[in-house]
């Protein structure tokens, strides 16, 4: 038996680990807890780092052994695991290059070395500057050089959208720049990427188009991509609407992704991890954009994997960690077609109505396949909630499956009616 641990650990992963323990030889360990790590992580990484390697030694020290460490989760979960690997002497790739993919900046000069028309034009910025002068056309995106889930990104089109972007980087970036800049002390950085730290952004243009996420690991240097998924938008928003797989991008399509991800990927000398890389593709055009490198599974796609291919993807980051070559199923499982779909807000509100626990079990029973995970509570006020984008609130995640597009569109409206989650307007 392998004894793999996992950082912060929340319990939907856990359900999904519990399918994966059933197929194969693996004991998953919770490592520190979720709101430990995931919500708590603010100016306490070093702190972390030292009770996550304590926990691993009292395991050790009573006969157990610590075969590999895994994570799921982004921000600072996917840096911590490198960290913690290294101490122990367990397979990965280096801390360098999950740099290379999480601080956007660095990420951008590596990937623009070998895939320059990929990549749009870009600079970085400090919010906090008197003057701040951006001088790419809008629309652009400002960003902070480190963030998560889509928080603090702003589209800019206009002089007023700059400066309502600045305001909330200036209040905000601090969520993630002190935590970021105390990872960043454990690596060794070029001159010209020290100098942009977490309390810096980066401006870039827009890219535009179908978009869509390549999911793979490299191992030995051998690079490879076993899913892509659709990625569908709101119409005319930024916002996510689903994640659909499998994606319905021509074959020539995916084989430009997939030649343009292996090219990064070595390029960056990321190793023995997994990854996703997302692209958007101009159909007017044929134009190809590279919007961003993740250094780890995506865990909102973990059940998208088990639905159609017989188990999660969390396998795969399974067998990385513990030294192994992955072994993966392919349409194995009880649907042609899954999808994790966003039901949405784009204004505040006050909730002022949500199913009890028995009332979303009845849907789930009666909705073939469904899963809801609701985000919202009554009387909750959209505003407050924690880790949103800048322009929507997620009032549930809600995964199905289906024979079909049309399948799976069905039985989310069947879900979001069942729901019916009542909202009110105030000041």
């Amino acid at each position: 038996m392998r004894n793999v641990f996992v950082l912060a650990l929340d319990a939907f992963n856990r359900r999904q680990l519990e399918r994966v323990e059933r197929a194969s030889d693996y004991r998953f360990h919770p490592l520190l807890g979720f709101e430990d790590v995931k919500l708590g992580h603010h100016g306490k990484i070093p702190e972390i780092i030292e009770r996550a390697s304590d926990e691993l030694e009292r395991f050790a020290r009573t006969g157990g052994s610590v075969d590999g460490i895994i994570g799921f989760w982004d921000f600072p979960v996917q840096t911590l695991v490198p960290i913690l690997r290294a101490r122990r002497g367990l397979p990965g790739p280096t801390l360098e290059s999950v740099f290379k993919c999480e601080h956007k900046y660095w990420s951008r000069l590596e990937q623009r070395e070998v895939v320059p028309d990929q990549v749009p034009s870009f600079t970085t910025f400090d919010p906090h500057a008197h003057d701040v002068a951006i001088e790419l056309e809008p629309p652009y995106w400002v960003k902070p050089v480190k963030s998560a889930a889509s928080q603090l990104c702003f589209l800019i089109e206009t002089d007023a959208d700059l400066e309502h972007a600045l305001a909330a980087l200036r209040q905000g970036i601090e969520r993630f720049g002190v935590s970021f800049d105390q990872l960043l002390s454990y690596a060794d950085l070029p001159d010209e990427v020290a100098a942009v730290t977490g309390h810096h952004c980066i401006a870039e243009t827009a890219l535009t188009g179908d978009r869509y996420t390549l999911s793979g690991y490299a191992v030995d240097g051998e690079v490879v991509i076993y899913g892509v998924v659709d990625s569908l938008t709101y119409p005319g928003r930024s916002s996510f609407a689903r994640f659909q797989y499998p994606s319905k991008a021509p074959a020539a399509l995916k084989e430009r992704m997939i030649a343009s991800a292996t090219t990064v990927i070595r390029r960056i000398g990321f190793d023995r991890e997994a990854f996703n890389i997302e692209f958007l593709h101009d159909r007017s055009r044929d134009l190809l954009g590279l919007l961003e490198i993740n250094p780890r599974m995506s865990q909102s796609h973990g059940d998208l994997y088990a639905r159609v291919d017989g188990l999660p993807n969390q396998k795969i980051v399974s067998d990385l960690a513990v030294g192994r070559r992955p072994e993966f199923p392919r349409r194995q499982g009880a649907y042609a077609y899954a999808a994790k779909c966003y039901l949405r807000q784009f204004t505040d509100a006050v909730v002022t109505r949500v199913p009890d626990a028995e009332g979303i079990a009845r849907i789930e029973r009666e909705v073939d396949g469904a899963l809801i995970d609701l985000k919202v509570a009554e009387g909750m006020r959209l505003s407050e909630l924690s880790g949103q984008d800048a322009y929507s609130y997620a009032l549930a995640w809600i995964y199905v499956g289906g024979d079909s597009e049309e399948a799976l569109q069905d039985a989310y409206a069947r879900c979001v009616q069942g729901l019916g989650i009542g909202l009110e307007m105030r000041a």
